[in-house]
């Protein structure tokens, strides 16, 4: 223990379920591509089994930089 042991405070430092799989989840979208963030949240229920929100998701998604159809749709529009 001693004073190392006070600088180790893992509070606040969640690993979350999508980091814990990030590499099959990114293997699995790269194949199937994401219609919107609602499609995400059921391909991740139905295929890994993880009950989750759309607000966690879309934080993950956006981390990994990996767009849905609908985010190339209009980033096409605006160019």
């Amino acid at each position: 223990m001693g004073t190392d042991a006070i600088y180790q405070c893992k509070r606040g430092k969640r690993i979350h379920h999508l980091e814990q799989i990030s590499d099959e989840l990114e293997a699995y979208f790269d194949e199937n591509p994401l219609k919107d963030v609602p499609d995400a949240v059921r391909k991740i229920k139905e295929n890994f089994g993880i009950p989750i929100t759309a607000t966690p998701v879309r934080y993950w998604l956006k981390a990994k930089a990996i767009r849905t159809k609908s985010q190339k749709a209009y980033l096409q529009k605006q160019t």
